[in-house]
């Protein structure tokens, strides 16, 4: 989920993906976080490392799927949020937490079983 791909020395290099090594492979496995390098055409890198250069935007995994024996990333160009977009974010998702919390505590009241009167002694 957190995988991104880098240019470096004219290739494109994808770090942090997580492949799970493969179960019977023994000592000859492969490190599950290694960097790998990615297959694409010259015309395709250049285009990808001069926005990642000019924009400041960053090349994402979007996703990975096996086609044959070839493993296949599929990558994006992404913008990070700004400094108040994740203040923002932190606000809404405390607001959702206590909104969470006072319709539990609502339920738990409405469902609790109220004691019954029947049951007691009424003296005069």
């Amino acid at each position: 989920a957190e995988a991104y791909a880098r240019p470096h020395d004219g290739e494109l290099w994808l770090h942090n993906a997580n492949i799970a090594p493969y179960p019977q492979g023994g000592i000859y496995n492969h490190e599950p976080t290694r960097p790998r390098k990615l297959l694409v055409h010259k015309d395709q890198l250049d285009h990808l490392a001069s926005e990642v250069g000019e924009k400041g935007l960053t090349i994402v995994a979007l996703r990975m799927y096996l086609k044959g024996h070839y493993a296949k990333v599929e990558v994006g160009l992404a913008k990070g949020k700004r400094q108040y977009d994740k203040r923002r974010t932190l606000i809404d998702r405390e607001k959702d937490q206590e909104a969470t919390s006072l319709t539990v505590s609502i339920l738990c009241e409405v469902l609790a079983p109220k004691p019954s009167l029947t049951g007691l002694l009424v003296r005069e």
